[in-house]
């Protein structure tokens, strides 16, 4: 990936850390247009106008609603209600290591899977190689709050990979803290939009972390609404239909790989297989043309 991804698809791939992506993306938006301590309770729209109810009973009105909330967005419960996102049997443990805690050379500079039945692990530098990331998933019956703030221990993320390398052991045995969640996910969305709300994100299509995408088609999702709204700025609606036209069945691909390449990783190694990933890679959102298809499996040979 470090070497291929510039000369095969224009960009190199990066691991960054989500706050410093999140500062990088904040330090061009004026900090008056950024409203902390604003949990929105209700959104609506009529033909003319978006509208958003705080819990401390201040209401706004917009052009138009974005909603960026999440898997369990509110905004989408707006649009869609009575949908609740499925666990996937899944769970996950995040942790962060200072790379002084580990011997010179223990992580190789490398995007590392290490995979088996029921669970894989993942392991990367962030911050020029101060910190590894560590991403642990693994195969439960048992629900696990879909959170990004429940602490984990060193010792259950170690018990739950028995028998592992000893190079795997001794990094999860460097852990100093940990969290956990459960993986949940929901069946790809045919309709983002109603009127002047629309969905962006997890809030439209929330996936699995075997592919890393997310955030990537969060990305995306951004820059194609913000060209559907540059080509039709006086048509809200237009642009909107525009928008999901783009990304509805992309998106929708891009979940169904992800539940696919869990299994992948899970499935014992004589019947493991790789991605061919390129589709995914291969896009650019900034001139991808706008069109109109049926939601489908991708084929993954």
């Amino acid at each position: 990936m470090k070497n291929a991804f510039g000369a095969r698809f224009g960009a190199p791939h990066i691991n960054i850390h989500r706050a410093d992506l999140l500062e990088i993306l904040a330090a061009t938006i004026p900090a008056a247009q950024i409203h902390l301590d604003s949990r929105c309770i209700a959104a609506s729209s009529s033909d003319r106008v978006a509208a958003l109810t705080f819990s401390d009973g201040r209401q706004e009105e917009a052009d138009l609603v974005v909603g960026c909330d999440g898997i369990r967005s509110l905004v989408r419960a707006s649009l869609h209600p009575g949908e609740a996102p499925r666990f996937t049997g899944n769970m996950c443990w995040r942790a962060l290591i200072p790379t002084e805690r580990l011997a010179a050379g223990h992580v190789p500079p490398d995007v590392t899977a290490w995979t088996g039945p029921g669970g894989h692990i993942i392991t990367y530098y962030l911050r020029g190689g101060q910190l590894v990331n560590v991403v642990a998933m693994q195969e439960s019956s048992e629900w696990v709050e879909e959170s990004w703030t429940t602490a984990g221990s060193r010792d259950e993320l170690v018990s739950a990979y028995p028998g592992v390398h000893r190079d795997l052991r001794t990094l999860l045995e460097r852990v100093e803290h940990c969290y956990k969640w459960g993986l949940f996910d929901r069946d790809p969305l045919r309709q983002w939009s109603i009127k002047r709300v629309t969905l962006l994100g997890d809030a439209a299509h929330p996936m699995l972390p075997a592919l890393g995408q997310g955030a990537a088609m969060a990305i995306e999702d951004a820059y194609v609404l913000a060209r559907a709204l540059s080509d039709s700025p006086d048509d809200i609606t237009a642009s909107l239909q525009a928008y999901e036209a783009a990304r509805v069945l992309r998106t929708a691909n891009v979940q169904l790989a992800s539940r696919r390449q869990a299994r992948i990783f899970h499935q014992k190694p004589r019947r493991s297989r790789d991605l061919n990933a390129d589709w995914i890679y291969d896009y650019d959102p900034t001139i991808e043309p706008i069109v109109t298809t049926e939601v489908h499996e991708p084929a993954i040979p």
